[in-house]
């Protein structure tokens, strides 16, 4: 049962990868909570927060998500989701592999598919033990 519980909550936030890019950071905050790492900047002063989940999977056991959501300025002056970025333990490259390609995505390369019916493209990468997926309109 929890297996199953677990495989539920992967598949249904895997679904809503794509809805966050293109809101605003509030509208980030209100879907995801308070409980993120502070406001963070990459080296080039791009905004990002960062959000940690536990998960149990057979293919890695216990593990923390990480789902980084980075932002620009609009016209309006609001933050806005250009790229968000999910890092888990490699051994659970398989799951989106087989995820995505379920999906019927325009599959680009082995670990790369486009959704062009949003032009929302998934692109895999394994670094430094870490699957790193990212999600951006393409």
């Amino acid at each position: 049962m929890k297996k199953i519980i677990t495989l539920t909550l992967i598949f249904f936030s895997l679904i809503t990868l794509n809805a966050q890019i293109g809101l605003t950071k509030a509208e980030i905050i209100e879907e995801f909570g308070t409980t993120f790492e502070e406001d963070k900047t990459t080296d080039d002063k791009t905004p990002y927060i960062v959000y940690e989940k536990e998960f149990d999977t057979k293919a890695s056991g216990k593990y923390t998500r990480k789902s980084a959501f980075y932002f620009t300025e609009n016209k309006s002056k609001e933050l806005i989701c250009f790229l968000r970025k999910v890092i888990e333990p490699s051994s659970e490259i398989n799951s989106f592999v087989k995820y995505y390609n379920g999906k019927g995505y325009v599959k680009i390369n082995e670990l790369k598919w486009k959704n062009y019916e949003n032009n929302i493209a998934y692109e895999l990468e394994i670094d430094d033990g870490s699957c790193i997926l990212s999600v951006y309109r393409d």
